[in-house]
């Protein structure tokens, strides 16, 4: 993991250092009010888990594991700030999503891991079954053994009735809103957009690929301060940064020219001026300037 400096202002890289080492296959992670946490896509014995990282560190710095965020084949985490609840997904086409909400603020990374189910529809099929323009009530379902020596997790989950979310990825906190991409999720199994309201325990699908052409394969997501959500694909042709503005408008950023490489890693800088993107096969990363507004118009 790499920590990465820069000078919003000029976009000029300012320093880099390694922040943690000794894991496998660090995936899209997120944002926290402790740090940066990356997520281990990779269930290796030893592995599987969700790191802490201080985004002030100078130089590596030991690793703290959070065991009770699962051992599973992470992507991504947000945060409630409400609540400190962590909400994870799961790169798997049977996978599920995730909650950890301790039970003390104090203590952020104590709690019970469990998983999101539709009420009354055990082991229901997000990617297949949701309806455009319904909202689905949730529940959570306790996992017994968040910890397993084995890949057993979401075995654990789908046996007491969770959903499915077919391979989730990138995941975002927004307004009181958690976006979650289904990367093989939708109609034509080219890709989802989920919105999981918290407050009233509701979810809905917020965007659905009906044609690759203009949508393919969502990964890696960030939504920007004014509500427009920001994604990278890991698609079968070109790869493209897309934007769904708030008006449901699907938007073109930015393709990858160099090479038929996935995007990943969006994210804004804190001002909201700069928009950073991976180009994972090359180990690149650039930095797009906005404005970014004038997409929604």
């Amino acid at each position: 993991m790499t920590r990465v400096v820069v000078d919003a202002r000029t976009g000029q890289r300012i320093s880099s250092n390694l922040v943690l080492t000794g894991t496998l296959r660090n995936c899209a992670g997120g944002p926290s009010p402790w740090g940066w946490l990356s997520c281990e896509e990779h269930v290796d014995p030893g592995h599987g888990y969700v790191f802490l990282c201080r985004t002030d560190a100078a130089k590596v710095a030991p690793a703290e594991r959070i065991p009770a965020y699962g051992r599973f084949n992470h992507e991504a985490v947000c945060i409630d700030p409400k609540t400190l609840g962590a909400y994870l997904t799961e790169d798997r086409v049977d996978g599920c999503l995730y909650r950890m909400i301790p039970a003390d603020r104090s203590r952020p990374f104590e709690g019970h891991l469990e998983a999101l189910a539709i009420r009354g529809k055990p082991r229901f099929d997000t990617g297949r079954g949701l309806e455009p323009g319904r909202r689905y009530p949730v529940e959570w379902i306790r996992v017994p053994d968040p910890d397993p020596k084995d890949d057993s997790v979401r075995h654990q989950a789908l046996e007491r009735g969770a959903a499915i979310v077919r391979r989730g990825e990138g995941i975002w906190y927004h307004d009181g809103a958690v976006y979650i991409a289904a990367t093989i999720g939708g109609p034509r199994g080219t890709g989802q957009i989920l919105r999981l309201h918290l407050e009233r325990g509701e979810l809905e699908e917020y965007a659905r690929s009906e044609d690759p052409g203009a949508l393919d394969y969502p990964d890696n997501i960030t939504v920007a301060p004014w509500g427009d959500l920001y994604l990278a694909e890991d698609g079968a042709g070109d790869q493209y940064v897309r934007v769904i503005t708030t008006k449901g408008k699907i938007v073109d950023l930015a393709r990858n020219a160099h090479s038929s490489g996935e995007l990943a890693g969006v994210c804004f800088s804190p001002d909201a001026s700069l928009l950073f993107v991976n180009l994972y096969n090359e180990g690149i990363t650039v930095a797009i300037r906005g404005p970014f507004r004038e997409l929604a118009a």
